[in-house]
């Protein structure tokens, strides 16, 4: 097959030898409607192209945690700072100037960025709040509540409540307080403030004030919604810019401000990977250049340059063209495809150099290694295809169609752009003498490495591969330490085809939560807003309580007789008498809303794409806690970091066992096919071990876990090294080629320039590609010029020395 196939690519240079013009406009027009195109690609900064699209449970969740707490919503904590001498000087107090700088930034924060600006809730707001609720007390209180109920109303009970009555009727609160105290004489108001609390999403809030001030008065939050989606960089980032602007110029001398958002996120990594993009491919083109004015000497070696800008330009408008976003990072990894495809330029380069041989032989002699080197590298990013993740199937169209570019300008094209006689003299590359040294030395690394490498950890944590800068993990951190950490908890979703359902759903919950977590500390709406069945429930249950046992008539009595031995009028008791008798109904969750203060409730019910209504219960995210909601009998869906990171984190290392052991697979039928022959299938695969063995022992001693870019990384290695390996067996056995030495060590350099490249990145995950690959490409590139050439020769030719 291969002098066939060498056949038709020396026909095909005789065909456009007699037709150069023609197949350079035809070049020229491909590549420029190629760059037309990739103008025109709509590129995406999200995370959301490295996660499993073809597991919907990953997709589902990723979605469901939009509907967090404050995950679409803005959090500006404002805080009063070191400088007291600037508050001193306004004669003002601290919580002053905090209320002040509130109410002017709330002011100006309006649409189109902002739609809801929310510093606190007002004492007639809360009023009205407690007073609805205590009217619909009996609605809320299920069994244990009746238990407690009935401590409240024993004799005992009552003494303490009535004295602790008179004290305040005597206080200087009195006339504030004494309409309280005809209302709620058994302060029955306890069992609906102990369920307010379960609804308390920030932690360390004064109650006494009308704004979300802290209980020391030196930080105040602002809840702002907008309705600009997390994954918006542009919009998020013209809404930051804005909010900055307010913040700079309208907060008070003394306070400071903290902002913490998704979308800080979002601006964070997309600008990250902008800067980079320019700086990465900007280190790997000048690199490459620097390395063919070093070693090529030639105005000529532009030509060598052109490969890889086709190979960049094919490979970017073939990604467009199958998937409708392409990811930035995806583009990011251009800088490595440059050096990749630079490898095919330079071995016609080199092969052109050699004296006594006319173009035909070259091309002849080069055609079935490039090829086979193109087909093994194509191969191993084929395995990518099958990937769950579309940024990892993006990665393999990309670099697919970008190899498979860069070998037809090579074998089709570059050969008419060369001299017809060599311009630079091949360097002599020899072998060092004492090849047993060499053989020993590398035999050493290798065994001493399989011990770290076998030890590698990978890393599901979606925040290790995305960019989070310090001030911003210094903002999050102190905003918790502020207010609490509801961000972090988990949270179980219980959804259904009307609210009514839904919070049917959410009561079964909190009962099974309270039954068997009696410890968990957690937060639920379904004991302040039960389903009407449920409230139905609890109103028979109060009627029973009062009339069917007699509990009322007996409360009576022993109001009446200790009520004396206070002075209390025999009537001052009766409007909290005829209280407990008054009808009430059910309400619903709309009229609770309309009613009260939709904002206090608004994190916790939730409408989902599918038209579902959702009620949520906030959890610690722990992991006993977790699993023992997964073993409800409970139509629910739970929503934990944690066990999101560990699920992602199993499908990494399914996914790079998979993905690994396919390379290998394929990487060693391709050579079988090549060579038909064991020990040169073997040789040709020592710098495939040697590049993943010592990458692996790497990765582990310097603490760098495996995550989905480092994936790419060991499929990048597997595919160039084997490349060495093709070459290096398919020479060596005869003769000393310089010109393949002097092809393979240029090449070798430029990859290793494309990585490099890459490692001068600021994003995580465009880094630790770059790190990764690097840290395999060079052992491999090694193994492949020093040690790899004796052993060929000593195992296929005898004892005959380089």
């Amino acid at each position: 097959m291969d002098r066939p196939y060498s056949n038709f690519v020396v026909s095909a240079y005789n065909f456009w030898q007699k037709h150069t013009w023609l197949l350079a406009g035809f070049v020229i027009l491909i590549l420029s409607i190629a760059g037309l195109y990739v103008l025109n690609i709509p590129l995406s900064h999200d995370i959301k192209s490295m996660l499993p699209d073809k597991n919907m449970r990953f997709q589902e969740d990723f979605e469901l945690f939009s509907y967090a707490p404050f995950a679409r919503n803005i959090l500006i904590s404002l805080e009063v700072s070191g400088d007291r001498n600037q508050i001193s000087a306004r004669q003002e107090s601290s919580a002053d100037l905090l209320i002040q700088t509130a109410d002017k930034i709330t002011e100006l924060l309006k649409p189109p960025y902002f739609v809801q600006v929310v510093s606190g809730i007002t004492q007639s707001q809360k009023l009205t709040l407690f007073n609805w609720m205590y009217d619909s007390l009996p609605c809320l209180l299920g069994e244990s509540d009746i238990e407690r109920l009935h401590d409240q109303i024993s004799p005992d009970a009552i003494r303490r409540q009535l004295q602790e009555n008179v004290k305040i009727l005597y206080s200087p609160d009195s006339v504030v307080l004494r309409k309280l105290i005809l209302q709620d004489p058994l302060a029955f108001r306890e069992l609906l403030l102990d369920k307010l609390k379960l609804l308390s999403l920030v932690s360390n809030i004064s109650a006494d004030e009308d704004y979300f001030i802290s209980k020391d008065h030196k930080h105040l939050l602002i809840i702002v919604e907008t309705p600009i989606a997390i994954t918006d960089f542009g919009s998020s980032r013209d809404m930051l810019n804005y909010l900055y602007k307010v913040l700079g110029e309208h907060t008070l001398p003394g306070i400071r401000y903290r902002v913490i958002c998704g979308h800080r996120y979002t601006v964070a990594n997309a600008s990250t990977i902008q800067t980079d993009l320019w700086r990465v491919l900007l280190i790997s083109i000048t690199g490459l250049l620097l390395l063919f004015a070093i070693f090529l000497r030639t105005w000529r070696a532009l030509f060598v340059f052109l490969i890889p800008l086709g190979a960049l330009l094919i490979g970017t408008s073939a990604t467009g063209y199958f998937f409708p976003k392409v990811s930035a990072i995806t583009i990011g990894f251009g800088a490595v495809l440059l050096g990749i495809s630079a490898d095919f330029g330079l071995h016609v380069f080199y092969g052109f150099q050699e004296e006594h041989k006319n173009a035909r032989r070259i091309l002849a002699g080069l055609a079935g290694p490039l090829s086979f080197c193109a087909l093994t590298t194509i191969g191993v990013f084929a395995v990518l295809l099958f990937s769950a993740l579309p940024g990892q199937r993006q990665l393999a169209v990309f670099s697919i169609a970008g190899i498979l570019a860069a070998l037809l300008l090579a074998l089709f094209v570059m050969p008419h752009l060369m001299p017809a006689r060599p311009v630079v003299a091949l360097a002599k590359l020899s072998l060092p003498r004492t090849k047993t040294f060499w053989w020993l030395l590398w035999l050493s690394v290798i065994l001493i490495g399989i011990i770290p490498a076998a030890r590698v950890k990978f890393d599901g944590n979606l925040r290790s591969i995305g960019m989070i800068p310090k001030d911003i993990l210094q903002d999050e951190q102190i905003i918790k330490d502020t207010w609490g950490g509801v961000r972090e908890q988990a949270f179980v979703l219980c959804a259904a085809d009307s609210p009514e359902k839904a919070l049917q759903k959410n009561d079964l919950l909190f009962q099974q939560i309270s039954k068997e977590m009696p410890d968990v500390k957690f937060l639920s709406l379904a004991p302040l807003i039960p389903s009407q069945q449920t409230q139905q429930e609890n109103l028979s249950r109060w009627s029973a309580f009062w009339h069917d046992l007699g509990q009322k008539a007996a409360l009576r009595a022993e109001l009446e007789r200790q009520g004396s031995q206070y002075d209390f009028n025999a009537l001052a008791f009766e409007p909290f008498l005829q209280w407990l008798d008054r009808p009430r109904s059910s309400f619903t969750l709309a009229e609770f809303e309309r009613e009260c203060n939709d904002k206090l409730v608004s994190p916790f019910v939730t409408e989902l794409k599918n038209g579902q209504s959702a009620v949520l219960t906030f959890v610690p995210d722990d992991d006993l806690i977790t699993a023992s909601l997964d073993k409800m009998d409970l139509d629910i869906r739970i929503v934990s970091n944690r066990q999101f990171s560990e699920q992602l984190n199993r499908e990494t290392v399914k996914d790079f066992v998979r993905f690994f052991v396919g390379a290998i697979v394929l990487v060693i039928v391709l050579l079988f096919a090549l060579f038909r022959n064991i020990k040169k299938l073997m040789l040709a695969f020592l710098p495939v071990l040697s590049g993943i063995i010592i990458m692996l022992a790497i990765m582990t001693t310097c603490g760098i876990r495996f995550n989905i870019f480092n994936m790419v990384a060991t499929i990048l290695v597997i595919g160039l090294a084997v490349d060495y390996g093709i070459f290096i067996v398919s020479t060596c056995e005869k003769t000393t080629d310089y010109a393949v030495c002097n092809a393979v060590l240029v090449s070798g350099l430029t990859t290793f320039v494309g990585f490099g490249s890459l490692m001068a990145a600021r994003h995580p995950a465009m880094n630790s590609i770059g790190i990764t690959v690097a840290a395999g490409i060079i052992p491999s590139l090694l193994c492949a010029l020093i040690v790899l050439p004796s052993l060929t020769r000593f195992f296929l030719s005898g004892s005959k020395e380089s």
